[in-house]
């Protein structure tokens, strides 16, 4: 298993559960440049080439948890102008359902 630390682990669960940089920033008070920073160290870490495809990764390396993937922050579900990240959230939980 790959060695990331606890603050990537927690940015990896909060982008899985649709949390956009700066609302994640905003979560665990730091700056939108850290996160975005984090983000790029981990994307080759675990082969990804987009914001999916690391939480994708995550979820297969087992750095998520098994109800990662649902959307903490409710008023994002109701978010009708991210219909974009909504799709991404349900392929996610769909891919999560099928975990051993």
């Amino acid at each position: 298993m790959k060695k990331i630390t606890l603050r990537q682990r927690q940015i990896l669960i909060l982008l899985a559960e649709g949390m956009t940089s700066k609302e994640i920033a905003a979560l665990i008070d730091v700056s939108e440049r850290t996160i975005r920073s984090e983000i790029a160290a981990l994307m080759p870490l675990l082969g990804a080439q987009s914001h999916f495809f690391l939480a994708l990764r995550a979820f297969h390396e087992g750095f998520l948890p098994a109800k990662a993937g649902y959307c903490a922050n409710e008023k994002m579900k109701f978010n009708g102008g991210n219909v974009a990240m909504l799709i991404w959230r349900q392929k996610l939980q769909a891919l999560i359902a099928l975990r051993p």
